[in-house]
């Protein structure tokens, strides 16, 4: 053994764990590979799942390009501070748009991208029926959809106001009528 074999097994060993991510790398040139004998199969297994990966990959593209655009852009906060009656400040997040000011705040979410209008609003009815159930006031949130978009409206607050039910529904209507655009 030699000093070059003993530095390979010391770098090894001290980047054992930063090595990992590559170890499902390992197979993939035996796939393709002419020299290997006896792997006639693996190789037509790679070509196929090759070939379908590739074959696949335009149809996540057109979903995706046909996902709605962000939240906050569908939602503005001019729209929930006119609705609301005080001035709020947008903050986009993951698939939903939180707003806020001194007064209160509320949240709006995008639960679902679905294929049909009428399996959107199949889906919102049973997240409806589940969200009556329950530990949280119901007064407080609304589940809806709009074309093929399942949705969700909640207002940061501790208890139900009598404006409440009259501001969720305004904020469902002008929701639905942005992502109808």
């Amino acid at each position: 053994m030699e000093i070059q074999d003993l530095d390979r097994v010391r770098f090894v060993t001290r980047h054992f764990h930063d090595l990992q991510g590559l170890r499902f790398l390992v197979p993939i040139p035996r796939l393709f590979s002419h020299r290997s004998t006896g792997d006639q199969i693996m190789r037509i297994v790679g070509r196929i799942v090759l070939s379908l990966v590739f074959g696949l990959l335009p149809l996540t593209v057109s979903t995706a390009f046909g996902a709605p655009s962000a939240p906050c852009q569908i939602f503005p906060a001019e729209v929930w501070s006119g609705i609301m009656g005080y001035t709020a400040t947008a903050t986009p997040g993951d698939m939903n748009c939180t707003y806020a000011s001194k007064s209160g705040g509320g949240q709006f979410r995008i639960l679902a991208t679905v294929s049909s209008s009428s399996e959107a609003a199949a889906s919102a009815k049973r997240m409806q029926d589940r969200q009556e159930k329950g530990k949280h006031n119901p007064g407080l949130s609304a589940i809806d959809s709009q074309g093929t978009v399942v949705f969700s409206i909640a207002l940061f607050q501790s208890a139900p106001t009598a404006d409440t039910a009259a501001q969720l529904k305004k904020l469902v209507a002008a929701a639905k009528q942005h992502l109808a655009k």
